[in-house]
């Protein structure tokens, strides 16, 4: 098939015994057999027997920019009649995912609502036609970590999601993240589906920041003595930064009591 579609036609009083490819599509070579042999290139109104219709292949000119196109063919029956109305093969391309990334506290249940604007768009969507139509889960967050639902979880009309539940656009930004009391950072995938039913094969990742952890110290400040805090430890022990499993510490927040 030409790049997986299947191709054919029918006659009501006879059989289909060719093709003619009536217009060919643009940003690329459609291709009769073997791609890589350029004399198998198909040329406008070239006529293909039925038995090898099949045997198209498209291959893009740039598949990194290749935003969709299409060509026409024509039944050709035995008595020798074209079909009037070529039909229409539309080539298309999947659709973009776009992640996000929120911080989580450990042991609670947060709302997941650092979804960018823009959560999945098709390069080929076509005037008056929906662009993403859905999102599926392709990638769960490690269990020990918590658990994704759809849903506010405490509510009794929640659910718990799994690798390939498929969300509508205001599912996915209905989506809680149950953290354990030991989360540490994780992360969960999605692709986009498109109206084609093309889905995204690179999913997007939504990163879930956990809270970085802070290293004690200690040490004597003589009374109305002026010291740099690295100074107060026991000698040979300096204090230490703190230290972030997913990310860095950029900086510190100072509680005095």
């Amino acid at each position: 098939p030409a790049n997986g579609i299947d191709l054919g036609g029918a006659d009501v009083d006879g059989t289909v015994d060719e093709f003619r490819i009536t217009s060919l599509p643009t940003d690329g070579t459609l291709f009769l057999g073997d791609p890589t042999n350029p004399a198998n290139e198909v040329t406008v109104n070239q006529d293909i027997p039925a038995a090898n219709i099949n045997d198209l292949t498209f291959v893009a000119n740039n598949p990194g920019t290749f935003s969709g196109s299409s060509f026409t063919y024509a039944s050709i029956d035995d008595d020798g009649d074209i079909d009037g109305t070529p039909a229409t093969v539309r080539l298309t391309v999947p659709p973009n995912t776009f992640g996000g990334e929120q911080s989580v506290v450990p042991n609670q249940s947060t709302l997941l609502n650092q979804l960018p604007t823009t959560i999945g768009a098709d390069p080929d969507t076509q005037p008056g036609e929906p662009d993403v139509d859905q999102f599926r889960i392709t990638g769960l967050p490690d269990g020990a970590d918590g658990l994704l639902y759809l849903g506010n979880p405490t509510d009794s009309g929640s659910r718990l999601l799994i690798v390939d539940d498929v969300l509508s656009e205001v599912e996915l930004r209905s989506v809680f993240f149950a953290a354990s009391p030991n989360f540490d950072g994780g992360e969960f995938t999605y692709a986009a589906i498109d109206n084609e039913g093309d889905q995204d094969a690179t999913p997007a990742t939504y990163v879930l920041n956990g809270p970085p952890e802070t290293n004690d110290a200690f040490g004597t400040v003589a009374p109305n003595a002026f010291v740099e805090l690295d100074a107060i430890a026991a000698p040979g022990t300096p204090i230490t930064p703190g230290t972030d499993a997913d990310g860095n510490v950029v900086s510190y927040r100072l509680d005095v009591s």
